[in-house]
């Protein structure tokens, strides 16, 4: 049945990652959908952060940040990340978060995903009420044996059957 809908995004399916970022002695994780390659070379993303976020006041000072792509097996991080603000609680703390540090960049980085892209921030510009910020990925770690977390209508996917080579 099709209706008329106000949310962004009704009808997209979008990979699921959590934003990570460390400055002034701070860090945080956030769950994101709204993100994107932007260029194929150099090779750079895009990631969209609401201006009332934790995660923007240290993205705005900060020069680099960590993109996670969650893998099928990970929406509970999905869920920890994004429902819990980083001003209340220490969510890379939790026991069930597992970490390691960055190679290129000063970031902790989420163990298990189905990529890690550290990238180092080349520029912000805001729009309405979310902020794009700009990564220039120096280092990506990829799993091809993993599927990706897709979240479509506020519900969490895995990457189903196969259907065509392009």
């Amino acid at each position: 049945m099709r209706k008329e809908v106000k949310a962004p995004g009704a009808g997209f399916a979008y990979p699921v990652a959590v934003i990570t970022v460390r400055c002034d002695g701070k860090q945080n994780g956030m769950t994101a959908s709204w993100l994107m390659p932007v260029s194929i070379a150099p090779i750079i993303y895009a990631t969209s952060i609401g201006l009332t976020r934790y995660t923007h006041e240290l993205m705005d000072k900060a020069s680099s940040f960590g993109i996670n792509l969650l893998s099928n097996g990970q929406a509970e991080l999905s869920n920890l990340f994004g429902n819990t603000s980083g001003r209340k609680a220490d969510k890379l703390s939790d026991p069930k978060v597992k970490l390691y540090e960055a190679k290129s960049i000063d970031c902790p980085m989420l163990e298990g995903c189905i990529a890690n892209i550290e990238c180092k921030k080349v520029g912000g510009h805001t729009y309405g009420d979310h902020t794009i910020f700009v990564g220039d990925a120096l280092r990506t770690e990829a799993d091809t044996e993993k599927r990706p977390l897709i979240y479509h209508s506020l519900k969490y996917y895995s990457v189903g059957k196969f259907l065509l080579d392009r």
